[in-house]
């Protein structure tokens, strides 16, 4: 172990450092690399990325499909009833954006 010159706590007790990894520190980072090397990352230059995820094999109302469960949770876990009104008393608000 060694210490930290001129650094003392407020107590007096010298700073001290462990410089010494523990012996598995090394293998641990290089299998940790291992499978991040391995991860199921795309890289795409910025506008450029596709506008469709090409591993993604599902249709347009698959994907609707697959959010009202979603919906349906979400408010569950909200503890929130789901509302009901028609389209044209939904809250909301045009913003236009300056130019």
């Amino acid at each position: 172990m060694g210490t930290i010159p001129n650094r003392r706590c407020p107590s007096g007790i010298e700073l001290c450092y462990n410089p010494a990894m523990d012996s598995e520190a090394k293998e641990r980072a290089q299998r940790r690399k291992l499978r991040a090397s391995q991860w199921p990352v795309r890289r795409f230059d910025l506008g450029h990325e596709p506008l469709r995820d090409p591993l993604d094999r599902s249709t347009v109302d698959e994907r609707i499909a697959m959010m009202w469960p979603l919906a349906k949770e979400a408010w569950s876990v909200a503890g929130k009833p789901i509302v009901d009104y028609e389209r044209k008393d939904m809250p909301g608000a045009l913003v236009q954006r300056q130019r």
